[in-house]
């Protein structure tokens, strides 16, 4: 199988591609040692890629058995994506899904806090997560995180068929009903300019605002954090979600986080 994605423009230390039209940015600096410029707008890997990835699904199934902390079994393979992979498990006796990630030495600490502050959160669209930790699986140091196990997901459903209106309508219906402001829709860094002769929140200039629109109030903070472009430091996304919650708990004390 050979992957064709449509890019923007030239190579950075990954790449700059259109929005909505490629992979993250994780999985293309995975594949990026494999690839190749075909008429300078589009990017094809070459089996050597397939063949990595189709390795690695491999190892990871070949821990199926395997106890996780001593106390959850890896059932059977779910997937997985560039982070690591998924197995159906159980937290007592209810069926529950087990995800691995590989542990960063630099903020493993960091990795389990995430996982904690997650662990708190409740709501009727989020699967609940009953526990983090560490373990050693397949010869390596894992975080790993207990969820509650989804019978089915968008990605399984949208191959078979199109969403109703109805099932549409319910799916977006948190998104229609938040509140709404002017979102510049391209807030990336790129376009943050640093006005050091200017004081306070004045210091930051913004490019690219002529598409603004009405929009829910945290489109451009997702689009900051997440950018697609530039690796964001997990620290610096951690404050800046941070201070924007509180900034907004600050004006509404009924913010909802989720």
């Amino acid at each position: 199988m050979r992957w064709t994605f449509r890019c923007d423009s030239g190579i950075r230390q990954g790449l700059v591609f259109a929005a909505g039209e490629c992979p993250s940015l994780a999985l293309l600096q995975t594949v990026a040692p494999y690839c190749g410029f075909a008429g300078g707008t589009v990017l094809q890997t070459d089996t050597r890629a397939d063949r990595l990835a189709s390795s690695m699904i491999e190892a990871w199934k070949q821990w199926e058995g395997q106890v996780a902390d001593g106390k959850f079994h890896l059932r059977q393979y779910m997937g997985g994506t560039e982070r690591g992979p998924e197995f159906f498990t159980e937290y007592g006796e209810q069926k529950a899904a087990i995800k691995l990630i590989p542990a960063n030495p630099q903020n493993a600490d960091s990795q389990l806090a995430r996982g904690a502050l997650a662990a708190n959160l409740t709501h009727p669209h989020l699967l609940r997560m009953f526990q983090t930790g560490r373990c050693q699986v397949g010869g390596g140091l894992m975080v790993y995180a207990v969820t509650e196990c989804a019978d089915e997901d968008l990605s399984q459903i949208i191959p078979q068929r199109a969403l109703s209106p109805a099932e549409t309508r319910e799916m977006l219906r948190p998104v229609l009903e938040a509140p709404k402001t002017w979102v510049l829709r391209d807030f990336h860094s790129p376009n943050l300019l640093w006005l050091d002769e200017r004081e306070g929140i004045a210091k930051v200039g913004l490019l690219d605002f002529q598409d603004a629109v009405l929009g829910p109030a945290a489109y451009d903070l997702a689009s900051l954090l997440q950018d697609a472009r530039v690796d964001v430091p997990e620290e610096a996304e951690i404050a800046l979600f941070g201070r924007y919650v509180g900034a907004r708990r600050h004006a509404d004390p009924g913010f909802d986080a989720i």
